[in-house]
Parts: C-alpha cells; sequence; structure tokens
C-alpha cells in the first residue's frame, strides 16, 4: 500500500492512495475495495470536517 500527499495549492494537499495487486480477478476484490473507499471517505470526512467514521457500521 502506497500513500501520497501532494500539495495542490497552500490550502489544499492531494491525497492518493494505491494497493498494489488488489485486482478484480482476486476473491477479496469486492470486500477490500469496498473497505478501502469507505475509510478513503472516512479521510476525507476527517479533513474537512474534523469527524470521520474510522469503523465500519
Amino acid at each position: 500500500m502506497t500513500f501520497r500527499l501532494t500539495q495542490v495549492n497552500p490550502a489544499a494537499t492531494r491525497l492518493e492512495f494505491t494497493h498494489d495487486g488488489l485486482r478484480p480477478q482476486l476473491d477479496c476484490y469486492e470486500q477490500c475495495s469496498a473497505g478501502w473507499n469507505y475509510l478513503m471517505r472516512s479521510i476525507a470526512s476527517y479533513a474537512e470536517t474534523g469527524t470521520g467514521h474510522p469503523v465500519s457500521p
């Protein structure tokens, strides 16, 4: 897994996430993809509002 932060402008930073080897052909792909999507939305929410949701319902 790789996280890369890139400054977009003085007030904004982009977070890029890569899970190397995660491919649609893998049995765990749907579960892993859904989990990462949920956690990335939580990180975005935390960055934007100060409140995330790191534990799935």
